[in-house]
């Protein structure tokens, strides 16, 4: 029980003091989808919690961010984005995920998640919403 209130801290402290409130959000459901053409090599995490934003860096509220399973594409779980746009996700069991975030009518964020059990605070990831395009869409990194 200490180690799981620990990883929670360090997660708190990640994210900084002022996202605590992100952990009420609404639970939320999407389809899994995949537009991306790369796979973007995301760190091992032990937690899910970030941001989304549109290109002029204005925040997206109310946004679903999804977690499916990587191997046969089944949801997960889902949490809405705050009124600044920011997410938290409840820790995971340790394996690999997908993370997919779909804003109508931009482009699908898709990227390969692994959860690790370490006890240490994250860099939270940026989700970036884009229009569809031939050579760009959405995309999610720790910018």
């Amino acid at each position: 029980m200490k180690r799981y209130i620990v990883r929670h801290l360090l997660l708190a402290i990640g994210m900084g003091l002022g996202s605590l409130q992100c952990m009420c959000q609404h639970s939320c459901q999407i389809d899994y989808g995949n537009e991306n053409q790369i796979d973007y090599n995301l760190r091992p995490r032990v937690g899910v919690s970030g941001s989304i934003t549109l290109p002029n860096a204005s925040p997206l509220p109310n946004v679903c961010v999804a977690v499916f399973t990587d191997d046969t594409h089944q949801f997960v779980l889902g949490r809405t984005s705050d009124s600044k746009g920011r997410f938290y996700l409840p820790l995971l069991p340790n394996k690999t995920y997908r993370l997919v975030v779909r804003v109508s009518p931009f482009g699908v964020a898709n990227a390969r998640l692994t959860i690790i059990p370490e006890d240490r605070a994250d860099q939270p990831l940026h989700v970036h919403i884009k229009p569809r395009g031939l050579d760009t869409t959405s995309y999610i990194d720790t910018d």
